[in-house]
């Protein structure tokens, strides 16, 4: 009796051991990243956990719509958990996907993962250095105007004296309807209209919807509509600017009531880049839960803006 309990032991043991696969795939869960190849390939992250004690080297194959995408692609698992990059061929809509992870030497298959793939949607990344002026931080206000007067004409010497290819490329965003004034009163009147309509009209110098400054929790509605005034009345009535972006840089802030204010003017977009330090450290989506892009609604349950924010200097990605 003894030697047949041992037996069927050793038996029951052998088959948990049959039953628990050495590779088993987690998920393949897809990225916004694509290969530097042609055809482009998507770039997907296979999750995968080893139930040995021992590296499994192994291929990674890829079918999309039935059809094998070559080639395999040469892993190694360690023991435990182990994330691998693969590569989905472009699809136009949405296929059946198969991955099989396959023995390296015996091309046995140790694992399977079947979805339902969606097409990758393309995006263009701008990567942005930003930088603004300081008045009274850093020199008389005098001084500080000549400066934006300068680097507004350096930026449309750059974006016109590239090379071919790099022509058109280059873009200077002025932070607010400050450097509009700085400039006319540091060069003159037709110059600014010549800015206007050779390069702002144009996108290649675009202008921010911001008076400079403001700090919208302090103003009651009267007080934020005298604030887009610059922005509605005299750049859009006097010089055909009509401005989409209400741009808020540094230290303004955004209240609930601005964002009605905002749109009431003709605004279709905010941005606001705060400093992460002056935020007591909630300005990130673990605390708000609010996404880098957001639609904002006002008081009257109905004007809506599209927001965008992140902190300003050195920001770091946040989900």
């Amino acid at each position: 009796m003894g030697v047949l309990f041992g037996l069927c032991l050793v038996a029951w043991a052998s088959l948990a051991r049959a039953s628990e696969a050495m590779l088993v795939i987690g998920n393949v869960e897809p990225t916004a990243l694509i290969t530097n190849s042609v055809p482009w390939r998507q770039v997907a992250i296979l999750s995968l956990t080893n139930n040995s004690a021992q590296l499994v080297k192994a291929s990674v194959r890829v079918r999309i719509r039935g059809k094998e995408a070559p080639p395999a692609l040469a892993i190694e698992a360690v023991p435990g958990y182990s994330e691998h990059s693969i590569y989905i061929p472009e699809i136009t809509s949405a296929s059946r996907l198969q991955v099989e992870v396959r023995d390296a030497s015996s091309d046995t298959v140790l694992a399977k993962y079947q979805a339902r793939w969606q097409p990758q949607r393309r995006w263009k990344i701008h990567v942005t250095i930003s930088s603004h002026e300081d008045l009274g931080y850093e020199s008389y206000i005098y001084v500080k105007q000549n400066e934006i007067a300068d680097f507004i004409d350096l930026a449309r010497d750059l974006n016109h004296n590239s090379g071919p290819e790099e022509r058109n490329s280059y873009r200077y965003t002025m932070e607010s309807l400050l450097f509009m004034r700085n400039y006319i009163e540091e060069r003159s009147l037709s110059a600014w209209r010549d800015l206007v309509e050779n390069e702002i009209k144009t996108g290649r110098l675009p202008l921010g919807g911001d008076p400079s400054g403001v700090h919208t929790h302090w103003m009651d509605y009267e007080e934020l509509a005298r604030m887009n005034y610059w922005g509605r009345r005299e750049a859009k009535d006097r010089f055909g600017l009509d401005l989409k972006t209400f741009l808020m840089v540094d230290n303004p802030s955004v209240s609930w009531s601005a964002a009605q204010a905002i749109a009431d003017s003709g605004f279709k977009y905010l941005a606001r880049y705060g400093q992460p330090w002056r935020t007591g450290g909630n300005n990130d989506y673990q605390t708000t839960r609010l996404p880098a892009v957001f639609y904002w609604v006002g008081p009257d349950g109905k004007t809506k803006i599209l927001c965008a924010w992140r902190s300003h200097y050195g920001r770091q990605p946040t989900a």
